[in-house]
Order: C-alpha cells, then structure tokens, then sequence
C-alpha cells in the first residue's frame, strides 16, 4: 500500500480506494499517514511560480524501512517544469 500527502489548500492524505483527509498542517498529515504503516508514502510540497515557471508540486518518496521508520528514497520528480508544458 502507498499514501500521498499532498499540500494543497490544507494538508491532504490520499488513499488508493479511500476518502482523502484533510489535516492542518504537514506534522498532522505525515503523523496520520505513518499511523497507517504503508509500504511508501509520496510527499508533494508545492513550490510558488517564479519567472518563468509556473507553480508546482516537487514530488519525494519515502520508504518504510525494516525498522518501521520512513526514509527517503531516490524516487523524486518534479522540481523543475518546463515552462508552457
């Protein structure tokens, strides 16, 4: 199983086949979503416009080690959309 928390207008934590929840704050979200022990979880933070590129989401994963703590992995994307696309 995988979560995403996302920041949208709140803090919000998707699950496949689930309602999405919304949280305050990322601490909330990211305590929500670990309470739940999936396998990985997909933290998109968002990033403002600047000149030239619009406004985005940079994706990290985040694995569940052995130890049941989340580390991260080198699954990563986003930082840097091509203007217009």
């Amino acid at each position: 199983m995988f979560v995403r928390v996302v920041q949208r207008e709140a803090w919000e934590v998707e699950v496949p086949g689930k309602a999405t929840r919304s949280f305050a704050s990322e601490r909330e979200a990211m305590a929500f979503a670990r309470s739940l022990m999936p396998a990985w979880v997909e933290v998109g933070v968002v990033v403002p416009a600047r000149e030239g590129v619009p406004r985005h989401h940079r994706w990290t994963t985040l694995r569940r080690s052995q130890a049941g703590s989340y580390v991260v992995s080198g699954l990563r994307w986003g930082g840097r959309p091509t203007p217009g696309g």
